[in-house]
């Protein structure tokens, strides 16, 4: 009598709940399946920039002996604490900024670098933050000279343009 009482519709209905919980089991199985690859690089390798000053007020004596001393101190050991895979590169700043030892993987060659430091006049912090950034990305242009070394530089923000303005399709200075 119960049977007679469902119908023949009622088989197929019994059957609707779990065919969603099917579909909806393979729809999020094909939702988490992403296209994977994996991609070697040809080197893998990190560079360290050691931008020391070279102010002459790294001459103080208020940290034994100097402060020079201890911070050529603190480069060693920390040179010495690096892997081997790992490029170093010094930069002293003063006035100006420079590379004193481009990124080398031979230590002695870093240690070397770091005694070669000599002690000049002025603090230029920004050029030797700007040096080292170029060590790191060669392709990026710095006008180290200016004012305002960052790509368009002072140039632009004197025009009134935002420094940080795409100069795409723009004359440069140069050109006029």
């Amino acid at each position: 009598m119960v049977q007679e009482a469902m119908g023949a519709t009622r088989k197929f209905r019994r059957h609707i709940p779990p065919l969603i919980f099917l579909l909806a089991l393979i729809s999020m199985i094909v939702a988490v399946a992403r296209p994977a690859a994996v991609v070697t690089l040809p080197y893998q390798y990190e560079t360290v920039i050691l931008a020391i000053d070279a102010s002459g007020s790294m001459r103080a004596a208020d940290v034994a002996p100097t402060r020079i001393a201890a911070a050529q101190a603190a480069a060693r050991s920390f040179v010495a604490d690096q892997p081997r895979s790992t490029r170093l590169a010094v930069v002293s700043f003063a006035a100006t900024a420079s590379v004193v030892q481009p990124p080398t993987l031979n230590r002695e060659d870093i240690l070397a670098a770091l005694d070669r430091i000599q002690l000049q006049r002025g603090t230029a912090i920004g050029s030797g933050i700007l040096v080292s950034l170029k060590i790191i990305f060669p392709d990026l242009e710095f006008d180290l000279r200016s004012s305002n070394p960052r790509p368009g530089g002072a140039r632009e923000a004197a025009r009134g343009n935002p420094i940080d303005a795409p100069t795409k399709g723009k004359p440069s200075d140069s050109s006029r």
